[in-house]
């Protein structure tokens, strides 16, 4: 397909599909166009955008040697493509795309995967390619397990696997990611992880669950750092040399479940059941910043104070190094689910639904008895319900136990919260202090059924998909439709100020006859107290013939096209357009 403009713009963009039996099948789409805005007569004003797209879907076949497997999902395209070709409102609100194309081969004793992954943000235009990832995953063994013992002891059910992951990784701006020296750009590194593990039952209803995790990072370039005395300035540099960190920690969780019932006289409320997750967990870790292992070194970083302060050698790495400091902790994560017995009337008689209350309403902390201070970490609290079966609630919050005190500029009058150390519990009696909270809400409905499983929508209504809902509604006489809604609040306590950050999108369409179709894509900004991205479409089903109007009102993107073309897909190219896009508004 071609796309000619009167100003000079053009644009081409291919589909082509591919299909072998029994082996593989794909599709390839490649688009490229070149917009000019402006005049030439005026220099300053015109300008030439070029932008690309590379589509490929690539899928193998599962009678085909299912001890190997190929497949492909590229998705590569410059930062304002989209902006400019976008076809419908999915593509033209989406910014983030992904990539991968992977390879793996299963052995009797593990699986050899290599990946080429890629990932891009057009709005802040950066892109990471990750080309070759290899990984060979050995299967979980158990060394001391017999099989002719009936029943096993903890040694049987010593558990190790090994993993070991190698890494290749460039990161940049889409247009310039790979000008100049790419080879120092590149990060690359080997990760090795030995996980063993075993689980023993204690009193029949608690389960213990010992683990010993080694892992070793593999590099060949390090970091050094050196101070310039004469200009008292941090000098870094790399050393080419290779360098192997190794880490470990021990660890090892109690866990149990609790039943709890709680039984009603009245008539509508039977029971609720109570299901609660207890969980204990303790973790060391030695300190592998200590000058012995030589990961961390000491450096000055201020003649006049002589100030020393620890760098890793392996900072700004692909896997990072070992952590400096002890861990010594213990954490405790509470995991409740509630669910009630709601009596019903029907034409048979009585009947007792299941209703869940709360779904994972969890609370969890942690105490680092190795910290120097601030042993205590915050306190986060989780879970989702259902409202009125309609509504997708999900809630998190964050909780700190210390006290902070406000402290002012007398200068700038700008105030800025101090955390101090003692807990806030000894300084006015309350156990947390609340610090930042989500809630979102997800809800599905249409003419036909509410669904009994409500999800993020898709901002792309059906309208503008060209579909037409044959269900039972309209044959009785009803008129079919559907309405996807998207609620999010973000509150952040920053001092004694509460912000919120709000979000609305809402999705619908309804078949107003058995031909046409109103389609609505929008939402609310509350920042800016307007409304965000509006689209409003509308399809006419002609028997052989379907038309539609795509109309963006107003906003940057405001624009309308009016298509007539045939149903069939081999002749859908037949078609009458009629457009006003949104860079004829300049």
């Amino acid at each position: 397909r071609g796309d000619i403009y009167s100003n000079g713009s053009w644009g081409l963009h291919t589909v082509n599909n591919y299909n072998v039996n029994y082996k593989f099948n794909g599709a390839l789409s490649l688009g490229y166009s070149e917009f000019r805005n402006g005049e030439k007569e005026v220099p300053t004003l015109y300008s030439k955008q070029r932008d690309i797209s590379i589509n490929w879907r690539h899928a193998q076949d599962l009678k085909n040697n299912p001890t190997i497997r190929f497949g492909s999902d590229v998705n590569i395209r410059t930062s304002k493509y989209n902006k400019f070709n976008s076809q419908n409102t999915g593509q033209y609100l989406t910014n983030t795309f992904q990539s991968n194309i992977n390879f793996s081969k299963t052995f009797k004793i593990g699986t050899l995967g290599v990946n080429a992954r890629h990932d891009q943000n057009t709005q802040t235009k950066l892109m990471n390619i990750s080309f070759p990832e290899v990984t060979f995953n050995v299967n979980r063994f158990y060394p001391f397990k017999k099989e002719s013992r009936i029943k096993q002891n903890p040694i049987d059910k010593i558990g190790i696997s090994y993993l070991l992951e190698a890494r290749n990784t460039l990161s940049g701006a889409d247009t310039s990611i790979f000008k100049g020296n790419v080879g120092d750009s590149l990060k690359y590194g080997f990760r090795h992880s030995l996980p063993i593990s075993t689980n023993i039952t204690l009193l029949k209803y608690f389960t213990l669950t010992p683990a010993l995790n080694l892992s070793a990072v593999m590099y060949t370039k390090t970091s050094r750092k050196e101070l310039n005395e004469t200009t008292n300035t941090i000098i870094k540099s790399t050393d080419k040399n290779f360098k192997t960190g190794y880490d470990a920690n021990f660890n090892t969780s109690l866990s149990t479940k609790l039943f709890m019932d709680y039984l009603f006289k009245g008539k509508r409320i039977k029971q609720i059941r109570h299901l609660l997750i207890p969980s204990i967990a303790y973790t060391y870790r030695p300190d592998f910043g200590e000058e012995q292992y030589g990961y961390w070194k000491d450096i000055i970083s201020d003649t006049t104070n002589r100030i020393k302060n620890k760098y890793s050698v392996f900072e700004n790495t692909l896997f990072s190094g070992p952590a400096q400091g002890t861990q010594n902790s213990l954490s405790i994560n509470l995991n409740n689910n509630l669910e009630a017995k709601i009596r019903k009337k029907t034409d048979t008689g009585f009947v007792y639904n299941k209703v869940t209350i709360v779904q994972n309403l969890s609370f969890s902390g942690l105490y680092n008895f190795a910290a120097d201070s601030f042993k205590l970490s915050n306190i986060s609290m989780s879970g989702r319900t259902k409202i009125w079966k309609y509504f997708d609630l999900v809630f998190g919050s964050t909780f700190d136990p210390y006290y902070s005190t406000i402290i002012t500029n007398t200068l700038t009058g700008y105030q800025n919260a101090y955390r101090t150390k003692d807990y806030l519990y000894n300084t006015n009696g309350r156990l947390a202090d609340f610090k930042a909270g989500n809630i979102a809400i997800n809800a599905s409905f249409s003419s036909s059924a509410l669904t009994s499983k409500a999800k993020k929508p898709d901002l792309t209504n059906a309208a503008e998909k060209d579909a037409i809902n044959t269900s039972s509604d309209q044959s009785q006489g009803k008129l079919p439709w559907n309405l996807n809604v998207y609620y999010n609040i973000t509150f952040t306590k920053l001092v004694n100020k509460l912000t919120e950050i709000q979000t609305l999108n809402f999705s619908g369409d309804v078949s107003v006859t058995k031909y046409w179709k109103l389609g609505v894509t929008s939402g609310y900004d509350f920042t800016n107290k307007n409304l965000s991205y509006t689209s409003i479409n509308v399809y006419r089903d002609l028997r052989c013939w379907q038309a539609r109007i795509d109309w963006v009102p107003f906003g940057f993107r405001k624009s309308y096209n009016l298509t007539i073309n045939l149903k069939t897909s081999m002749l859908s190219d037949i078609k009458i357009p009629r457009q006003r896009q949104w860079y004829d508004n300049f």
